[in-house]
């Protein structure tokens, strides 16, 4: 599910619970985001849409590596991008 997801491709950046200190943030030179605050930091409204087009490729995000090799791999597929959009809707403050 989006929880095993979030473990697997995004803790190691932003932490077990999202908020940006995992275990290999110190090292990168930009500080990963609260994950967390995605519903907040959007005005109140999560970015679902976003998101998907992020974790589908279609949406640069510099932190993550270039459209053609994301830091989380060869692309996470619609099914499994849904369940981890649905996972960090969960973790909103």
């Amino acid at each position: 599910g989006g929880a095993t997801l979030f473990r697997s491709y995004c803790a190691s950046c932003h932490g077990r619970d999202g908020k940006g200190g995992g275990p290999v943030a110190d090292s990168m030179r930009m500080r990963p985001s609260d994950l967390t605050g995605l519903k907040q930091r959007a005005g109140g409204v999560f970015p679902a849409a976003r998101l998907n087009r992020m974790l589908g490729g279609d949406e640069a995000l510099p932190a993550h590596g270039s459209k053609r090799m994301p830091v989380w791999g060869p692309g996470l597929g619609p099914e499994r991008a849904k369940a981890l959009i649905e996972h960090l809707e969960s973790m909103q403050k």
